[in-house]
Formats: structure tokens, sequence, C-alpha cells
């Protein structure tokens, strides 16, 4: 029989001293590098992670009951604004799905801020959320690289992660954005008015850049007064559209490309008694009451995929991330050569 060495064993109940003893750092060190503080270098940082890795360790102290089998019944959800429809039914969706399990959905806001996604991210990891949905805010997300390594079931959802593999499941909002442009070019618009979301959000910037494709393939202004960014809400959307009015030649159709901006702009078309084409983005009862045309990103059948997504990978699948692309079809209620007209409010 040939002896061949073997390599030192993992401790039973591995400690936050014997991570740090295998990365050479000290406990203070490996301590923040594991509950994602600045202050730590890469090189520290990515030690630690794999010495954790490897001696199985949890930041939160809990790998005793984990290699025993004891979990909680949380699913972590961490969405852009719990106050906005589209993520209110989103999260519905998502409880629809998991309830049926045993399991109880917790959700948090970002309020587009990465900050409060890290920290709403390591609070439900010290919950020993079984997984983790997260509709992200930071473009950065080197940060959940060691809960992916050991298994923690993260699902992007509505937008995708930057520098991590993991299951996305989201609209297809650039190609959505492009024919829903190309569909008021064609009903013979020339001056199309486009209000997007704050820049640094992933979908606005998506949605921004296929409606510009558009406009450019056809010569049309696509980087001048017209489009506005920064309509974040229904009240920064209405004050928009009362600039594009008072423009020496206003547009005679306009692309909101989120719920929320178009809120904001049948609200001043309203006051005003002004007369548009208008195309949304995210249906909503107040745009099927009023006939506005949507691009349909449809939360429900998003909320309800990545459950079911995060719900496989708590039962052991191991299979490659995927990414799935929820249909946005184009859902007319008023024709694009047809104004959107109401009577000024008094």
């Amino acid at each position: 029989m040939t002896d061949h060495a073997s390599s030192p064993a993992v401790p039973e109940r591995s400690t936050l001293s014997d991570v740090a003893a295998l990365a050479g750092v000290s406990a203070k060190t490996a301590s923040r590098a594991l509950n994602g503080h600045p202050g730590v270098s890469a090189d520290a940082r990515e030690r630690v992670e794999r010495a954790a890795i490897k001696l199985r360790f949890r930041p939160n102290g809990l790998a005793k009951e984990l290699r025993s089998g004891g979990k909680s019944n949380v699913v972590g959800l961490i969405v852009a604004d719990i106050s906005n429809p589209f993520f209110s039914r989103l999260a519905a969706a998502v409880e629809s799905t998991v309830v049926p399990r045993g399991m109880e959905l917790v959700v948090g806001s970002t309020g587009e801020d990465p900050d409060r996604e890290r920290d709403l991210v390591r609070s439900f990891i010290e919950r020993r959320a079984q997984a983790l949905l997260v509709v992200p805010a930071s473009d950065n997300h080197n940060y959940l690289q060691f809960e992916a390594a050991i298994g923690t079931p993260i699902v992007f959802v509505d937008r995708p992660p930057t520098g991590l593999s993991v299951d996305v499941v989201m609209g297809d909002n650039a190609a959505a954005a492009r024919r829903a442009t190309e569909k008021l070019i064609a009903a013979g618009h020339v001056r199309i008015a486009v209000l997007a979301d704050l820049p640094h959000a992933w979908t606005a910037r998506e949605r921004l850049a296929g409606a510009r494709a558009a406009l450019r393939e056809h010569g049309l202004e696509a980087d001048g007064p017209l489009v506005r960014e920064g309509a974040h809400t229904p009240r920064l959307a209405a004050d928009l559209t009362h600039e594009l009015l008072a423009l020496p030649e206003p547009p005679t159709a306009l692309l909101t490309l989120n719920n929320l901006s178009t809120l904001g702009a049948l609200r001043t078309l309203r006051e005003t008694g002004a007369s548009l084409s208008l195309v949304g983005f995210d249906d909503s009862d107040a745009a099927e009451l009023l006939d506005v045309s949507v691009v349909a990103t449809d939360p429900d059948d998003m909320g309800r995929r990545a459950a079911a997504r995060a719900l496989a990978r708590i039962d052991g699948d191991t299979s490659a991330p995927s990414t799935y692309i929820i249909p946005t079809p184009l859902v007319v209620r008023t024709p694009f050569d047809q104004p959107l007209a109401f009577a000024r409010k008094s």
C-alpha cells in the first residue's frame, strides 16, 4: 500500500479563529472581511473568504446548526421600493409561491441605495435566510461571492448582477423600449419625448438605450431636450412633462420608461389639457382605466419564476446559473397615431 500525504483535516466546528489562522490575518480582520466592512484589502478579503469556504464556516456563527440540518424558514426579498405597485405585486407573487412551502417572506427596500442593499443582505444572512432574491441597486456584487460559493440560493430579479454568476429573472428592457419607439415612429411621429428614471438604475439605462437606438436609426433627436432623465417619482415626472410641453416645438408623442413616470405624465396632461400620444412601461390599473398603451413587464410572472428558481436551489438543484427573460408584450389600447386627450382640470 502506498502512503499518500493527506490534506489538513477540517475542524468539526470551525471558528473565526480557525479562519483567521488559515488566512494569515487577525480575527478582527477576518470578521470585518466576512461582514463586508470597508478597510480590508482585496487580497486579505479573498484569503479570508477562501479559508471560510474551505472550513465551511459561516460569518453568522451558525455553522453547527447548518451542518446538523438546522434551517430558518425565511426567504429574503430585496426590492427598490415596496411602495411602487410593480414591486408590491412582485413581492405578492413571491409570497404566494413560498408560503405553501411553509416559508416566511421578509421584504426590504433599498431606495436605490447600494449601501442599503448590502445592509439588507447582511441582515437576511444573519437571520439564516434560506434564499435571497435581489432587485439590485449596486453595480458590484462581488461581496456576495462568499454566499454563492457556500451554496446560498441567490436569484437576481428585474436586473442582473455585476461580478456574480447566479440565476436571473428579468425583462428584455432595451429591446422592448426600442420596439415601442419604433411603433411611435411608424405612426408618423418625429418629435418623440422620453422620460427615463434615475440614470444609475440599470433598467433605466437599458430602456433609454433602446429608445435612443431607435430614434438615432431613424435620424430623430435622441440626446437633446426631448430626452429627460430623473423621472423617479410621479411628481418629478409631472414637472418634466410640463417642461416638455413648454418647449418651442413640443413633442407629439411621449414614451415613459416606468410606471411612476407614466402616472406623472398623465397628471400633467390632465392638469394642462394637452394631448399627446403616450406609451408607458409596466402596466397598471391607471393605465388600463385611461386606455394608455404600455410595454407590459409582468411582475406576477417575474416574482413566481424567481421564487420557483430559489425553491429549486433549496431542493438541491446544482445546475449552472440560468437567465430567464420575461416576455414584454406591447399592449395597444389607443392607436399610436391618436393622442390621449383629457379635459383640463379646473
